[in-house]
């Protein structure tokens, strides 16, 4: 692990590649213009607090800034539209060093991994939410979650790895992929009579202790 503190990038520049400045100690990031394509995590774990993005960059990595110290203004990081603006509807990244989260309204997708390993310990999610992706909030220190009405898949390992004891499934949700709900802390959970479809370890290593099966469930993964 290097101990890089600050960067200097030239114009030019048009690809950073995934990982590529991940567990740093950098501080400020200031990207050149000519940059187009931010590759996923590439400044994963540092302690960045702004950093500066032109509107040419039309390929937004996933997790770009994720585990850092970002202000609320710059905290979540969107997709971009071919234009090279933000579109507010999806959320590719969390880097901010507010841990309560609230997302906001605008957003209808929240891309795989976009919370992975951000040390959060709360998350709101709004009812506009329709998507959420593989292990999106796997591998934070959640103690409870609401899983809003637009869902119907919860996507694989989309919640594990955190401190989860308390789980609420909205009764739109149909199908609980692969490790959703693995390796947290629930005892008790109401799998709602809409759910067809568990996949393979979805509760696996928690501590239940208690646990319904719906009778329209017609596929539990071994």
């Amino acid at each position: 692990m290097n101990q890089l503190e600050s960067i200097e990038f030239n114009e030019g520049l048009t690809e950073i590649k995934q990982n590529a400045f991940e567990s740093n100690q950098l501080w400020t990031v200031k990207l050149p213009n000519s940059l187009t394509t931010l590759g996923d995590f590439s400044f994963y774990d540092n302690r960045i607090t702004s950093y500066s993005i032109s509107n040419k960059v039309s390929n937004m990595g996933l997790g770009v800034f994720n585990l850092n110290k970002l202000s609320a203004n710059q905290a979540f990081l969107y997709s971009r539209n071919a234009d090279g603006s933000e579109n507010k509807k999806v959320i590719n990244g969390y880097g901010g060093s507010k841990l309560d989260v609230v997302i906001p309204n605008s957003v209808e997708v929240i891309s795989d991994y976009a919370f992975l390993g951000s040390n959060i310990d709360s998350i709101e999610i709004p009812s506009s939410v329709m998507s959420i992706g593989v292990a999106s909030f796997a591998w934070n220190n959640l103690t409870e979650i609401t899983v809003p009405a637009g869902i119907v898949e919860i996507s694989r390992e989309a919640f594990k790895g955190n401190n989860l004891n308390s789980v609420n499934i909205s009764e739109n949700v149909e199908i609980i992929n692969e490790s959703a709900f693995s390796d947290n802390n629930l005892s008790v959970i109401a799998i709602p009579m809409s759910v067809n479809y568990i996949g393979k370890s979805a509760f696996l290593n928690n501590n239940l202790n208690t646990l319904t099966i719906p009778m329209n469930v017609n596929f539990i993964g071994g």
